[in-house]
């Protein structure tokens, strides 16, 4: 049996438990609560990994058993936040890594067989999809959230009212649609949106600060300094959250430092700093980090970004 093989034997008993849920009745949503809390426990697993190509696989086959469990039992928040997690990781580590090589001419990364145009089909499919259940996560204890979101006067508002227990939801709603603006910047419906990545970040940071590696702090970096000024882009204040960044998480981190480099630096015009940094991040170890999975992203992407650095500057 190959290694890729063996790596999923665990899979087996799982989709073992999931035909039987075909048949059950009132424990249903019982075994349903302990599969999800089976994954959610394996999520680690997925952090340290570093082969791309393999979570390719895994990730698919975990969300569709997810949503296959979920019909099962609409109003499990808990999984349906695991399922807006598990959609954000395959589209951010998986396909988005494999579409910015593609993006910029060079040899694929993770060899999905994927044009550039299918990419970003399914980039922006999975991007909305783990949105819409993060949504539908807050919905099962705010029944008027999707109206609520769907106007700007109450949607911030509504963000205010979330407390600490809403934070997962309220994340990864909010990094899923950050995910999904980037991807579709021509859409006027979707820019329309883009107040609600800040909303939505600014309130995770006054609850939970520190939640997935300060993860709220990287995705405001990335938004205030990926947009011009005319359209929101601040570049003082993604100084802000990379320095704050810094100061809750000071171990190394390659995925802030991408970001600093790619956004930041390219949007103050700043090559040799670009450079260095991105060199350095290049020749890191991810397997040796403390977080594997995000920092082998980074490297990867490190190499992409500099190979196509002509692109990013004036000079």
């Amino acid at each position: 049996m190959s290694m890729r093989v063996r790596r999923f034997h665990w899979l087996v008993p799982l989709l073992a438990v999931t035909a039987m849920l075909a048949g059950a009745c009132s424990p249903r949503k019982l075994m349903i609560a302990q599969v999800g809390r089976i994954i959610d426990a394996g999520q680690p697993a997925y952090e340290r990994e570093t082969d791309l190509y393999l979570l390719s696989h895994a990730f698919p086959s975990h969300v569709k058993l997810l949503e296959g469990l979920s019909v099962s039992d609409p109003h499990n928040s808990d999984l349906l936040v695991l399922i807006a997690r598990m959609y954000a990781g395959y589209a951010f580590t998986v396909l988005e890594t494999e579409g910015e090589a593609l993006r910029y001419e060079q040899p694929p990364i993770v060899g999905l067989g994927l044009t550039r145009e299918r990419l970003e089909e399914e980039i922006s499919h999975c991007f909305q999809a783990g949105a819409g259940f993060a949504l539908s996560a807050l919905a099962c204890k705010y029944p008027d959230a999707r109206d609520r979101l769907g106007r700007a006067e109450s949607a911030v508002a509504f963000f205010e009212t979330l407390g600490s227990e809403d934070v997962p939801a309220l994340f990864w709603y909010g990094f899923n649609l950050a995910g999904y603006l980037l991807h579709n910047l021509q859409s006027i419906d979707a820019m329309s949106r883009a107040y609600q990545v800040e909303s939505a970040m600014r309130r995770v940071l006054a609850l939970d600060p520190t939640y997935y590696h300060a993860g709220a702090h990287l995705v405001l970096l990335a938004y205030y300094a990926s947009r011009p000024p005319l359209m929101g882009g601040r570049p003082e204040s993604a100084r802000l959250h990379y320095d704050q960044h810094r100061r809750l998480i000071p171990q190394p981190m390659g995925l802030r430092e991408l970001y600093w480099a790619r956004y930041y630096l390219v949007q103050q015009q700043q090559r040799p700093e670009f450079t260095r940094v991105l060199t350095e991040l290049r020749a890191q170890a991810p397997e040796a980090s403390l977080f594997p999975l995000l920092d082998s992203v980074a490297v990867r992407r490190a190499a992409v970004y500099l190979n196509a650095a002509d692109r990013f500057f004036d000079d």
